[in-house]
């Protein structure tokens, strides 16, 4: 999917309560400082039913990886108001899928019978 025909789907699933637009988010996209960029990711991990597809047609390798350890990094500092354990393993998998990293998610991990 090229991004054009991502954007109507990222505002329906993660925006649908907003009066953000298409051209809106593709300025995020394109010009938009880390902090938007961080915003927008972390709405993709919670509402999004496919963030993997979706940010790998949004953002290279490398921005990828700072916006995903900029997340990181403060939702670590959130504490008690940080993300739920579902979406601390869903950023996980987002990180292991298309950073090549081997974040283990205990959850997921094959059981010994």
């Amino acid at each position: 999917m090229t991004k054009q025909e991502l954007l109507p789907q990222i505002l329906r699933f993660c925006y649908g309560d907003s009066r953000l637009t298409a051209t809106d988010l593709e300025r995020i996209v394109e010009e938009g400082d880390l902090r938007e960029k961080r915003k927008l990711v972390d709405r993709l991990l919670r509402y999004h039913p496919d963030p993997v597809l979706v940010l790998t047609n949004l953002f290279s390798e490398e921005e990828l990886r700072n916006i995903l350890d900029s997340l990181t990094e403060q939702w670590s500092r959130s504490g008690e108001r940080g993300p739920t354990t579902q979406l601390r393993e869903r950023l996980l998998l987002v990180r292991n899928c298309l950073l090549g990293e081997r974040n283990p998610i205990p959850r997921l991990a094959w059981k010994k019978l």
